[in-house]
């Protein structure tokens, strides 16, 4: 699955504290996040790195890391390294919030 989430996305919805909205149904396996274009999900704009962070989801599990990035990743206004994601959890990277919005087998 190959994802592309930029700041003037079709489906993100800028709010007033300029940060694009998205949500992201995750599927089994490994869903990466960066500026990369190889990356399962690429986000544009300051403060996302190039490998920024990795979900792997399993069992209807999800797990996010943060791959060392300068941004940082933050779930629900915490700053996080590693963290179980939950439904309806918000992830923030750069100026994108990223809305966990389900999980597969």
């Amino acid at each position: 699955m190959q994802l592309s989430l930029t700041g003037d996305d079709m489906n993100a919805a800028k709010q007033a504290d300029d940060l694009a909205k998205h949500e992201l149904f995750l599927h089994a396996g490994a869903t990466t996040i960066g500026r990369s274009s190889s990356n399962s999900v690429t986000l544009n704009g300051g403060g996302v790195s190039y490998n920024h962070a990795i979900i792997i989801t399993l069992n209807k599990t999800a797990y996010i890391h943060d791959l060392g990035s300068l941004g940082g990743t933050i779930v629900n206004g915490t700053p996080i390294k590693s963290l179980i994601l939950r439904l309806g959890d918000v992830i923030t990277i750069g100026n994108h919030e990223i809305v966990i919005t389900g999980f597969s087998n």
